[in-house]
């Protein structure tokens, strides 16, 4: 790839934001900030030409500060406090309405919006806003259209009243959105570029900051010539090359000059590449395969990296570890930043600022082309220049979001075959899909595949294929093949040829068997398949020795299949192991081999008795094992003491092993026990580090005793347990659970029961703070419990109560109550003297008769009553400012899932 540089010609865009900021990195912007606020607060001409609708623009070139500036404004307690709902949208080139408009929902509600048609979003999110007040932050916006910028406000002026806050480099924007002049962001002073560098390069050496390192540094600052993401990209390198030389070297260079302009800025950021390492250029390079506004998952794009040869081997390293050092540099040198708005996996996902990417563009040399999908008649030969067809090594197909036309496409997607069929070279072709495509069918053309024998990677997820070629085993040299949710019922026989493939990954697809010769793969390092309904894999499995994730182990019933001493010999084996069939087990001399406890990588780990991960309902015994035998497995399948999660369903025998709950499981986090047949839990509050437990359909257990905590245990408790989850489980009104002792529980915050309708009161939980309360429950269970700190109580699918009663002081501290579709719910008592309560929400509750005037407490600060009897729907908001969010509840209910 090369290394020189032209400048852009084109416009550059930038990676997808979030709302979140951390405040205290940030420098200078305090005077535009409360600038931006007093327009947003103070300012009742916002200029719109929507009328009640407030818009109002940010402009700047790119890298100034726009997005950190807007989040800083988002999240400032007093703006916050003036808005019921709050919203963010990253919207970039494609001003797409209906998918704006879905974005604009699902950040408004935190709940996906599956409508696709532009008359069903709208009057989706018209529901959402009517009566109410909000904010929305529109960043980087350059749609210059006005009529897609009309059809996108359209819904809003529905609001009782509405601010908007737009991002942009362009000042025709806004010139497009509002009629006021915009709010042009300014470069940053010297003293806030300084204290930027000094946080990045002498943050653990404060000794140097007043030496002549520092000298160095004020002379490389002021050639940023206050830009921020300028300071920030020099700063990672200096913080890397921590020599005084080096900075020299840096300060010296030609892409460092005064009076920069956004082409220079450019230059600064080619500066951060060249003094990378020759491989991390490569792989950097790479990314510009994908879209912009991208989110990169961190060990996809390492399987990728190490398919088309960009990871060089060690001896003393997995290529997998390079990998993850390769994404360490990158974030290191601010080249690449992770997305720190996930709940699941936080560390895996990462974007790139838009220079950035244009940056990997431009360095790729036409080494990555990636071609997008425009549904027209217009021949591919016409659009790109053939000779650039020879120089390609990767190619990535994206489907355009304007007209998912299945036809179109796939004679679109025949002129790129065509058009690229000439390259010999070529190592990578991937063909990404939107999310508005779901019913776009791709079809993979045979001469694609014979085109393209060299190939080393093909990703075809999420495309809606439904079959395979059969030559695609011709592709010898083939080492990563993702099918990932895609209609695949079956895989080609000639797929278990590819003896040079690493990773086969086909999770979320509907295979319903695989061919016979696994074992044939002997090179294949990660095999992830579907976890949730997993095909039984074929015997010989056990030959992949290489093997390091694998997601699903289905044990079969006959010779044919996979059996669990195949296990055995997959000593590298790492990260998350769910083992479904355990119930076919017929030799317990085979699972004695395995030796899950010598497995030191594992760290999450599954155990289900069943081939699938639904619960057995009845009490009959799997075909072909008895109790007694489940008992002996079980206690044979110890795994390592590294284990930080760990999951048993369907469990037949009457008491749990030891192992379950020794102490010395130091590192284990979470748990979750489904339908078993023990009568008593094991003592899992002696666990050290448990945090999260979930017990569901736990048919025989009728208390929780002292016995949960340990014989040794008993007088401490746990001190770690946080959120406690118990679904259908008969639990009674059993003193040793009503009145446990404070001790025990001290930490339990959250509590989610499920069909328990026994359990008519909790008593002593002093930590509590959130309660879920989901089906059947006992009536009296509000009235009788002892809950001084909580705050949050969730009520839903209850469809048997009548009455819910609040006459009980002891719950006199509770913030926040949502009730949610109690069908048969006539009646709430003493919701007027709940004094603390601020958010009230009711939904779906038609037999409820409810007078705001009434039974509201004077305390309440916001309610919304959605489908009541006489009441299809009433909001109001009485001192904005003091509601909790309506997303938090319904957090706190989603930390309990484990799976």
């Amino acid at each position: 790839m090369r290394q020189g540089l032209n400048m852009p010609t084109k416009r550059l865009r930038r990676q997808p934001s979030s709302s979140l900021v951390q405040e205290a990195t940030i420098y200078g912007r305090e005077e535009d900030k409360e600038n931006i606020i007093k327009q947003l607060i103070f300012n009742r001409d916002g200029g719109s030409r929507e009328g009640k609708l407030k818009v109002h623009t940010i402009v700047g070139m790119g890298g100034i500060g726009k997005t950190t500036l807007a989040q800083l404004v988002y999240n400032d307690a007093r703006v916050r406090e003036r808005f019921e709902l709050k919203g963010w949208v990253c919207v970039s080139d494609d001003f797409d309405v209906v998918t704006l408009t879905r974005k604009i929902i699902t950040s408004f509600t935190k709940k996906n919006c599956d409508f696709s048609e532009l008359d069903d979003v709208q009057s989706n999110l018209q529901e959402e806003v009517i009566g109410k007040s909000f904010i929305l932050v529109l960043d980087d916006v350059w749609n210059e259209e006005q009529s897609l910028w009309d059809s996108l406000l359209l819904p809003l002026q529905f609001s009782r009243s509405g601010t908007i806050l737009v991002t942009s480099r362009s000042a025709v924007v806004a010139k497009v959105v509002q009629m006021r002049p915009p709010y042009t962001l300014d470069y940053l002073n010297f003293e806030a570029c300084c204290s930027l560098f000094k946080q990045l390069v002498f943050c653990f050496r404060e000794r140097d900051i007043d030496g002549p390192m520092m000298q160095v540094a004020e002379r490389i600052v002021a050639k940023c010539n206050g830009l921020p993401l300028a300071v920030k990209a020099i700063g990672s390198v200096c913080r890397i090359e921590y020599d005084v030389n080096c900075w020299m070297d840096i300060l010296e260079s030609k892409e460092l000059k005064p009076n920069i302009r956004d082409g220079d800025c450019f230059l600064i950021l080619k500066l951060s590449y060249d003094r990378m390492p020759p491989p991390l250029k490569q792989c950097f390079a790479f990314l510009s395969l994908f879209p912009k506004d991208h989110v990169f998952h961190a060990d996809k794009i390492i399987k990728l990296w190490m398919s088309v040869g960009l990871i060089n081997g060690s001896n003393r390293k997995m290529l997998e570890d390079i990998g993850r050092e390769y994404i360490n540099h990158l974030l290191e040198r601010s080249m690449i930043q992770r997305i720190e708005n996930r709940d699941v996996e936080p560390e895996q996902f990462f974007a790139m600022h838009d220079l950035l990417h244009d940056l990997a563009e431009l360095v790729s040399d036409n080494e990555v082309a990636r071609r997008k999908l425009e549904m027209t008649e217009t021949r591919i030969a016409k659009k790109f220049d053939l000779s650039d067809a020879c120089t390609v090594r990767y190619l990535s197909i994206v489907p355009s979001q304007e007209d998912p036309d299945s036809i179109k496409l796939n004679k679109t997607l025949m002129d790129i075959v065509q058009h690229f069929k000439g390259s010999r070279i070529m190592r990578l072709v991937q063909v990404l899909t939107w999310e508005n495509h779901a019913n776009v069918r791709v079809e993979i053309p045979i001469n694609m595949l014979e085109s393209w024998k060299h190939i080393r990677a093909l990703d075809f997820s999420h495309a809606v294929i439904t079959t395979l070629p059969e030559s695609i085993g011709n592709l010898k040299l083939l080492r990563y093949l993702n099918v990932s949710g895609t209609e695949l019922e079956f895989l080609p026989n000639s797929t278990f040829s590819l003896y040079n493939l690493q990773t086969l990954e086909f999770d979320h697809c509907p295979l319903k068997k695989l061919p016979n010769g696994i074992g044939q793969l002997v090179n294949l390092r990660h095999l992830n398949n579907d976890s949730e309904y997993p095909c039984c894999l074929p015997y010989g499995i056990g030959q992949l020795t290489n093997l390091q994730s694998l997601k699903a182990f289905v044990i079969g019933k006959d010779s044919s299949e996979c059996n669990i001493g195949e296990l055995k010999n997959l000593a590298f084996l790492s990260g998350s192991l769910s083992i479904f069939g355990l119930n076919n087990v017929s030799d317990i001399e085979d699972a004695k081999e395995v030796k899950l406890h010598k497995k030191g990588y594992i760290e999450q780990l599954i155990l289900n008795f069943r081939c699938n991960s639904e619960f057995d309902i009845d009490d009959q015994e799997p075909i072909g094992i008895s109790r007694e035998f489940s008992e002996t497995l079980l206690e044979i399948l110890e795994p390592n003491k590294n284990l930080t999660e760990l999951q048993i369903f369907n469990y037949k025998g009457i008491r749990f092993p030891r192992w379950v709950s020794d102490k010395s499981f130091c590192k284990l986090v979470k748990v979750k026990l489904a339908a078993f047949r023990c009568e008593l839990l094991p003592p899992l509050g002696q666990l050290p580090s448990l945090k999260y437990l979930q017990i569901h359909w736990a048919y025989n257990v009728h208390q929780i005793g002292h016995e949960f905590f340990g014989a040794d245990t008993i007088s401490e408790g746990s001190q770690s347990l946080e959120i406690m989850d118990i679904e259908n489980m008969p639990i009674s009104t059993d003193p040793q659970f009503v009145a446990l002792p404070s001790t025990h529980v001290t930490t339990l915050t959250t509590l989610v029961l499920m069909d328990c309708i026994k359990l008519s009161r909790i008593l002593t939980l002093p930590s509590l703070s959130h309660l879920g309360i989901f089906g059947k429950f006992h009536e009296m269970i509000l009235l009788n419990s002892h809950l001084p700190k909580l705050k949050t109580i969730v009520v839903s699918w209850s469809h048997e109560v009548t009455k819910l009663d609040f006459n009980n002081q002891n719950v006199r501290l509770l913030e926040a109550l949502n009730i949610y579709g109690c069908a048969c719910l006539e009646s709430i008592d003493g919701l007027g003297k709940l004094t603390s309560l601020k958010q009230l929400t009711i939904t779906m509750c038609p037999q409820l008769k409810i007078n705001p005037e009434e039974d509201f407490p004077p305390s309440l600060d916001r309610y919304e009553l959605r489908g009541c009897h006489d009441i299809d729907y009433m909001s109001k908001n009485y001192r904005p400012g003091n509601e909790l969010a309506d997303d938090d509840l319904g957090v706190r209910i989603n930390m309990m899932s484990l799976n």
